[in-house]
């Protein structure tokens, strides 16, 4: 153990942190259990411990290591249960001086929480990452086939193949990720990205400066061991808190659905290319309120004043019941699918290839034109450009 940890830190100047986690019901947000955990850190100082720690608890370990290649955090010394909690917070930095002969530094980065009562909290939580991790799993299902060349087939989304939209999907669910718990990685990121999309860049350029020479599988598999762990951490997040993004700040809750909707979209020509039916959930109200609060920024994206008052918008969802926005009035109306409604908004087919029913001016103005993403203006699909093979 001595000779582990010389080769990384030169010396035996070890820091203790601690963490208070949560065991929660991820429908109620009611906690269930509660637990301690104790980490070893090779760390110049307390503030540097205490970063390093932080981090490796918020991501995988491994996305945080040093020039050198090497982990930053040494060895974690354990995890303890409530019941341990009863001898004392120092309980661990005798154990470890009793266990490895260490004199350790400790940083209390809890102990001004009460573990006990935790329990009788309820933890806001944001739900909906359930369903953004819903509409992953549908994708994995989808793309679970032995053949490499998968991938290789290109879609009706701009060419992509499949191999380009998960790179794509993966490399904003990192940002996303980031944006939540490492703003400041985040903003290094984003201010990069952008850089490259505002002269002109591709996303597959960028997806290969960030990801390298990884084939379409490695990052395939990357995105698959990924998004469970990002939907748990916002899933225990509270909903309204502001996170970063490329525009304007927004809620956690409206990242996720965000990245929700995503999804799905581009998910959409995977379906087709490979020639499958889709199936949809009632999860799919999600991506259609988003195309239904989105109404004013689909005409000023287009450079347009947006006509009032806004429609009316009566879709039946996929388990049959309805669903409804915005004032009943019968000159000025959506009616139909919401899978049809939702695969126009992300611009995923035309509105002529769809059976849905304008009523009134603002309503067929809308549906022609429809961009429930941000970015500049596109240009929605012709009549029978995006189709199932």
């Amino acid at each position: 153990m001595d000779d582990f940890l010389k080769t990384r830190t030169g010396e035996l100047k070890l820091y203790i942190c601690e963490f208070v986690g949560r065991n929660t019901n991820m429908a109620t947000g009611k906690v269930t259990s509660i637990y301690v955990s104790h980490r070893l850190f090779s760390a110049k100082n307390k503030q540097d411990a205490e970063t390093f720690a932080r981090l490796s608890v918020i991501h995988d370990t491994d996305r945080y290591k040093d020039e050198n290649g090497d982990l930053n955090s040494a060895v974690c010394i354990g995890v303890k249960s409530i019941h341990e909690l009863e001898n004392g917070w120092d309980y661990i930095t005798k154990k470890s001086h009793e266990d490895y002969g260490y004199d350790l530094y400790y940083t209390e980065l809890s102990t001004d929480l009460d573990p006990k009562s935790l329990l009788n909290e309820t933890i806001k939580m944001t739900p909906e990452a359930i369903d953004f991790k819903e509409e992953c799993d549908a994708i994995e299902q989808l793309l679970l086939m032995p053949e490499e060349d998968v991938f290789d087939k290109v879609t009706l989304f701009k060419n992509w193949t499949i191999g380009d939209i998960i790179g794509h999907l993966h490399l904003w669910n990192i940002a996303a990720d980031e944006t939540l718990n490492a703003p400041e990685r985040f903003q290094d990121f984003i201010t990069m990205a952008m850089g490259g999309l505002m002269k002109g860049g591709s996303h597959q350029a960028l997806q290969k400066e960030y990801f390298g020479d990884k084939s379409h599988r490695q990052i395939y598999e990357e995105w698959r061991d990924y998004y469970p762990k990002m939907a748990s951490r916002f899933n225990n997040s509270d909903p309204e808190f502001r996170v970063k993004w490329a525009g304007p700040d927004m809620s956690v809750k409206s990242c996720i659905i965000a990245r929700q909707m995503e999804h799905w979209a581009h998910a959409q020509a995977i379906f087709d290319v490979l020639g499958v039916d889709r199936v949809n959930g009632d999860r799919l109200k999600n991506v259609a309120h988003i195309g239904v609060t989105t109404y004013s920024w689909s005409f000023k994206v287009n450079g347009r004043e947006p006509i009032k008052p806004k429609p009316y918008v009566h879709l039946t969802a996929p388990s049959g019941v309805i669903w409804e926005w915005n004032e009943p009035q019968e000159d000025n109306k959506v009616e139909g699918s919401a899978t049809e409604f939702s695969q126009v908004v992300t611009q995923c087919r035309n509105i002529e290839d769809t059976s849905l029913r304008m009523t009134g001016h603002a309503a067929n103005e809308w549906m022609a034109i429809a961009q429930c993403f941000a970015g500049g203006k596109e240009t929605p699909p012709a009549k029978g450009a995006r189709r199932k093979a």
